[in-house]
């Protein structure tokens, strides 16, 4: 069961790795763009609500927030042995049937609904009739990394400096347009979002607000940037290990999850040890300082590289296979009685056999 699959994030990068655990899984979801995934998500049998089928769904999904919650408890789940949720918004709420095991993979919660609230939904930011529609919604209402993609190049790397992910609010972007407008330094600003064209407004001449572009050009600027530069709160940022995984030091936030992956280079010149530089607060003053105290410092791209290593897809593989064999241990039995077989390798389709 996965929220809805409009678009490759990191979400879906997540939700491609459970698909290879269970190669014969079928697929659940609120709505489906199709061509809008990969192969391997198309390649499923997928199933829809309700809601893919309602007039302007697909274009306007956000705004039948209100009805996620009774699209996805009204799926039909019946005839699974297991249920895996992919859930960053309403999955997780799917209504497993009795004594079947539901296992939740609950990735960054919906933060437009919780402590970002006032960055989407406040007086300037959103029209007054979303405003009182959220208000009476909002209160009812870590991952792998394919790491073999990214590597270092060999030589010195680029002078400019990158964001990547979603144009979105608490991603606080307008930080960095606003510190590297004030540096005169080069900052290149990757992915689409309710904010690219705020974002662009705000761009000076040295930076360029790109919007969505394909992975082979990402892959290519995390090898050449000379670092990812990453303002707000992650609760892990995958894009922050693909930076690792190219060599390319982290300029970030010092909270959330940047802290798991990233390690504080703390000397004050010469070689690094570490593979980033913090700063405290979201402001302009204080990642101006971090990018200053960052360029007094020599970083090692394959060092950094080496780093990520442990956050690779493989060990993601093994260690949800071993808790869901952990989970369905504790469910010796199913509703019919009959002793269930070893899960993995086994059917994974309705009516299959475990």
């Amino acid at each position: 069961m996965h929220d809805w699959l409009t678009g490759m994030r990191g979400g879906e990068l997540v939700l491609e790795a459970l698909l290879e655990l269970f190669p014969q899984a079928e697929l659940f979801t609120l709505l489906h763009e199709r061509g809008s995934v990969s192969e391997v998500i198309e390649s499923r049998p997928i199933h829809t609500s309700a809601i893919d089928r309602m007039p302007g769904s697909h274009r306007g999904y956000r705004f039948f927030l209100p009805l996620f919650p009774w699209a996805i408890e009204r799926m039909d789940l019946s005839g699974f042995h297991l249920v895996i949720s992919s859930s960053h918004c309403a999955a997780k709420g799917a209504r497993a049937p009795s004594g079947v095991p539901h296992i939740c993979y609950c990735h960054t919660p919906m933060r437009y609904l919780w402590d970002q609230y006032d960055a989407y939904f406040a007086a300037g930011r959103a029209a007054l009739p979303v405003r009182v529609a959220m208000a009476a919604v909002a209160q009812p209402l870590h991952p792998p990394v394919n790491t073999e993609r990214f590597a270092p190049r060999p030589g010195p790397r680029d002078g400019f400096y990158l964001t990547l992910g979603a144009l979105v609010p608490y991603k606080r972007l307008d930080v960095a347009v606003a510190a590297f407008n004030e540096m005169g330094k080069p900052l290149v600003v990757v992915g689409g979002g309710i904010d690219q064209d705020r974002l662009s407004a705000l761009a000076g001449p040295t930076v360029q607000v790109r919007g969505p572009v394909a992975d082979e050009e990402v892959v290519d600027l995390l090898a050449r940037c000379r670092a990812l530069v990453l303002p707000g709160v992650e609760d892990f940022g995958i894009g922050v290990v693909e930076a690792l995984a190219s060599g390319a030091p982290v300029v970030a936030l010092g909270e959330g999850g940047v802290l798991d992956s990233v390690t504080n280079a703390t000397n004050g010149s010469g070689p690094a040890e570490g593979t980033g530089v913090f700063f405290s607060t979201p402001c302009v003053g204080d990642l101006v300082a971090a990018v200053r105290r960052f360029e007094q410092l020599e970083f090692d791209s394959d060092d950094v590289a080496a780093s990520a290593r442990g956050f690779g897809k493989a060990r993601f593989i093994a260690e949800m296979r071993a808790e869901v064999d952990r989970v369905l241990g504790a469910w010796p039995r199913r509703v019919d009685g009959t002793p269930r077989a070893p899960v993995l390798g086994a059917a994974m389709s309705r009516g299959g056999t475990l």
